[in-house]
């Protein structure tokens, strides 16, 4: 019972962990690198080619990620309580695992497309007039 107990809310954890990420990142995203073409121990932030071109890609592309994260972790939170309760207690881990981890690359593909529509390849802000 104990250790049925402490696997529920550790499976727990992972997406109270997000929503508070997602709160952390939308309200106080990381600093932008001082030298974005070598990130050497920078290992926290959404490090993707679009997003280092610029400090307004960076803060535009970690305000959406956190945004992502907290809906994501309050669905994966209820979906886990429900999972907890569902699936058979052999299945529960790798489910709901790969689905933690489902949600994490989720929102890189919306965030990608909305970086391109709003900034030029250099990184500046497209005007809406000019479209």
């Amino acid at each position: 019972m104990f250790r049925k107990g402490c696997q529920t809310m550790l499976l727990l954890l992972i997406p109270v962990l997000l929503i508070i990420w997602g709160f952390w990142w939308i309200h106080k995203p990381p600093a932008y690198p001082k030298d974005p073409d070598n990130m050497g121990y920078f290992f926290i932030g959404y490090r993707t080619q679009w997003a280092l071109k610029s400090p307004d890609t960076w803060l535009y592309s970690h305000v959406r990620y956190g945004r992502w994260m907290v809906g994501l972790g309050l669905v994966t939170l209820i979906l886990t309580v429900v999972g907890v309760f569902l699936l058979p207690a052999d299945k529960v881990e790798r489910t709901l695992l790969a689905m933690y981890v489902t949600a994490l690359i989720i929102p890189y593909v919306p965030i990608e497309r909305g970086l391109r529509r709003c900034y030029d390849r250099y990184g500046r802000r497209i005007d809406e007039r000019e479209k």
